[in-house]
């Protein structure tokens, strides 16, 4: 006779519920960047402002239930400061999602701060969530502006000045540094030499400059 052999009902139980969990995982949803990159470096010696711009595209297995972007701002390596972005709009019930990023940075946003990473966040409607950051970091050269007039506030054009150990060119008073501190010295014929330094930190600098003649010293 054959017997049969009968498997406990907790066995049993117990290889529906891996079935059935193994059936419930799902992928987390993508989030990808066009162009593909995931950091830029900012140079803002030749211009005042940088428009940062990209396209997102979000593909999920379950419906997106929730799109977050936020600032985190660093100092170092660490974040003093989490800003939420403006809200996204249009994703909802959605698979498939694509959205336009874009945002205009000035040098003052980078001040006393290292990097700045845009973090995009998806949550779908099955609790799964997935991260993803853009990076911006600011080039570390700096304009040192040079203003420079005689005693009554007039321009005084062609000047001499070194800043450091870089000498301008005739006309131009502008320099492009790192941060740092400089030793600086500006003449001119029938003006008195002048010399001081400056202190390049984190930040573009305009230095004004009042020569006196050499009448005005007699």
């Amino acid at each position: 006779m054959k017997i049969i052999k009968t498997l406990p009902v907790s066995f049993i139980l117990l290889v529906i519920l891996v079935f059935s969990s193994c059936k419930e995982q799902y992928i987390k949803p993508i989030i990808n960047f066009s162009p593909d990159k995931n950091n830029e470096v900012l140079d803002f010696t030749s211009v005042d402002n940088i428009e940062i711009a990209f396209d997102i595209k979000i593909i999920s297995e379950n419906e997106i239930k929730n799109i977050s972007i936020s600032e985190y701002i660093y100092e170092g390596d660490t974040i003093i400061e989490i800003k939420e972005l403006p809200p996204v709009e249009g994703y909802a019930g959605k698979l498939d999602f694509n959205y336009h990023f874009t945002k205009t940075y000035i040098e003052k946003d980078f001040k006393g701060r290292s990097k700045i990473d845009i973090v995009f966040t998806v949550f779908d409607n099955k609790g799964q969530s997935v991260e993803k950051f853009y990076r911006l970091t600011h080039s570390g050269k700096y304009v040192v502006d040079f203003i420079i007039t005689d005693t009554e506030g007039t321009p005084v054009d062609d000047a001499v000045i070194k800043l450091g150990e870089t000498i301008n060119d005739t006309g131009i008073y502008k320099f492009i540094v790192s941060a740092g501190n400089y030793n600086y010295e500006v003449s001119k014929n029938n003006y008195n030499t002048l010399t001081d330094s400056i202190k390049v930190e984190n930040i573009s600098l305009e230095v004004n400059i009042q020569l006196e003649t050499e009448t005005d010293l007699q």
